[in-house]
C-alpha cells in the first residue's frame, strides 16, 4: 500500500472516532446528570459575592430549582439559566458553607451533589468598581436594595442596577428641573435637592421609569435634602425648610427659617435634624414640625457635613479635619476627639464602630470610634485626581460620589 493511501486512511479513522465521540451530545456525562452546580467549584475560596449557577441535563424536564446554603432555602428560580446571586458578606469571614440545588420535575425531584466553599475576605478598603454617569460627575448618591440613585447635576438622577457591584448597569434617568445635587430615599419615593428646581419627589416603584410625585419650588438654591417618616428637611442657600411628606401628590411647606445662611448639609434622625453651615452645627428638635426648636449650636468653622449614629455625631470640618461629639444628651453635646487629615474633609459617613471620611483631595479614610476620646486609623486609600462629594455606606460597600463619578469600595473589619 502506498504511503499516501496509508496517511489518508489513518486521517479518516481519526475523524470518524471524533465524530462518534462528539456528534451525539446526549452521550456526554453531564447530560445524564439531572442537576449539578457549575459555579462555584467544590473547594473554591470566595473573596467576593458570586452567582451560583445550576445546570440541568438535557434528558430531564426540570421547571424549578431551589438553592440551599447550609440546608437553608435561599432562592427559587423557575426559568433557565438557574442561578442565584449569593451575597457572601452576610456570612462570617473564614467560614465554610455547603451549597446544594434541588430540581423539580413533573413527578419527582433531583438533588445535586453538594459543593463546599470557604469565605475568605480581605480586610480594609478595597476597590470594587467605578461608574461614570453621562455628566461625568456625581454630587451625591443613595441606595435602596440593589438600586443606586446618583445625583449628576445637569444630567438629573441616574438609576443604576448594583445587584452585581462589580458591574454597575445603567437602568434609567430622571430629568430634574435644574441641577440634581443631593438625593435621599424613603420607599417608594426618592427626594432630590435641585439647585434651581427646589425639592422634587419621584416615585421609584418602577426603576425603569421614575415619575414625579410632587415638588416644592423655593426662591433660592436647594443644597441638601433628608427625609424622616412624614417630614422632609431641606438645607437651602438661605436657611432651613421643613415639609410635610404625608400628601400623596404634593409637598407642603410647614416651616421656614432664614437664620441659617449658607446651609450646606442636613441629616435626619426621627424628628431631629442635624444641619451644618460654614459656621456651625445645629441640632434641631422638630417634634412639633411647624415650630421646631434649636436645642444646640456647636461652633465649627468650615463644617461641610455631619454623620450621626447611636450617641455620636461627627462633623466634617474642612481643614480642621473631623470632630467627634457625644450626643447622649442632644441639648448638651460633649467634645470627644478630633482627627486631622492632610486634605480638607468634605464629607463623613458612619456605621457601627466605623467612621468614613472623604476629602477634597480624594482621600477615603476609615476610622474606629469605639474608644472614648480617640479616633483610630483603620485604613485609607486615595482616589486619584478627584474631590469626594459624598459617601454612602450600605454593608459592606462604600459608595463614593466624586467629581469623576461613582467609586464602589468594599470595607471589611
Amino acid at each position: 500500500m502506498c504511503k499516501g493511501l496509508k496517511i489518508y486512511l489513518l486521517f479518516t479513522a481519526v475523524i470518524s472516532l471524533l465524530l462518534i465521540s462528539c456528534g451525539d451530545k446526549s452521550t456526554e456525562p453531564e447530560d445524564n446528570i439531572p442537576i449539578r452546580i457549575v459555579t462555584p467549584a467544590d473547594g473554591a475560596v470566595l473573596h467576593n459575592s458570586v452567582t451560583i449557577l445550576a445546570r440541568t441535563g438535557t434528558e430531564f424536564v426540570i421547571t424549578d430549582v431551589d438553592f440551599y446554603i447550609d440546608d437553608e432555602l435561599v432562592w427559587t428560580d423557575n426559568s433557565a439559566p438557574y442561578e442565584y446571586y449569593w451575597n457572601i458578606f452576610d456570612y462570617q469571614n473564614n467560614s465554610e458553607h455547603v451549597i446544594e440545588a434541588v430540581g423539580y420535575a413533573e413527578d419527582t425531584t433531583y438533588t445535586s451533589d453538594s459543593v463546599t466553599v470557604t469565605i475568605s475576605l480581605d480586610e480594609g478598603l478595597l476597590f470594587v468598581a467605578a461608574y461614570v454617569p453621562n455628566s461625568g460627575q456625581a454630587f451625591g448618591a443613595v441606595t435602596y436594595q440593589n438600586i443606586m440613585f446618583v445625583a449628576t447635576g445637569e444630567g438629573g438622577v441616574e438609576v443604576i442596577d448594583i445587584l452585581d457591584k462589580t458591574i454597575p448597569q445603567y437602568i434609567s434617568r430622571f430629568e430634574s428641573t435644574g441641577q440634581a445635587v443631593k438625593v435621599d430615599v424613603r420607599y417608594p419615593h426618592l427626594f432630590i435637592a435641585d439647585l434651581s428646581g427646589g425639592v422634587i419627589r419621584a416615585d421609584i416603584s418602577d426603576p425603569d421609569s421614575l415619575t414625579e410625585a410632587g415638588s416644592y419650588n423655593i426662591e433660592v438654591q436647594a443644597i441638601d435634602v433628608a427625609v424622616s417618616d412624614d417630614i422632609v428637611f431641606i438645607a437651602d442657600q438661605n436657611g432651613f425648610i421643613i415639609q410635610d411628606n404625608s400628601l400623596p401628590d404634593s409637598l407642603l411647606s410647614i416651616y421656614r427659617s432664614n437664620l441659617f445662611s449658607g446651609s450646606n448639609y442636613v441629616f435626619a434622625r426621627n424628628d431631629t435634624a442635624f444641619m451644618t453651615n460654614m459656621n456651625n452645627l445645629y441640632i434641631i428638635n422638630a417634634s412639633t414640625p411647624n415650630s421646631p426648636e434649636i436645642v444646640f449650636t456647636y461652633e465649627s468653622s468650615g463644617s461641610r457635613g455631619v454623620a450621626v449614629i447611636d450617641t455620636f455625631a461627627f462633623v466634617a470640618n474642612g481643614d480642621q479635619g473631623v470632630i467627634a461629639l457625644s450626643i447622649s444628651d442632644p441639648e448638651n453635646p460633649e467634645y470627644l476627639a478630633r482627627y486631622v487629615t492632610q486634605g480638607a474633609v468634605s464629607t463623613v459617613e458612619a456605621t457601627d464602630s466605623t467612621l468614613f471620611i472623604g476629602t477634597y483631595s480624594g482621600d477615603v479614610i476609615a476610622l474606629d470610634y469605639t474608644q472614648p476620646d480617640t479616633l483610630h486609623l483603620l485604613d485609607n486609600m486615595v482616589i486619584q485626581d478627584v474631590n469626594i462629594n459624598e459617601l454612602h455606606y450600605s454593608h459592606p460597600y462604600l459608595f463614593a460620589a466624586t467629581s469623576d463619578g461613582i467609586n464602589i469600595l468594599r470595607f471589611i473589619r
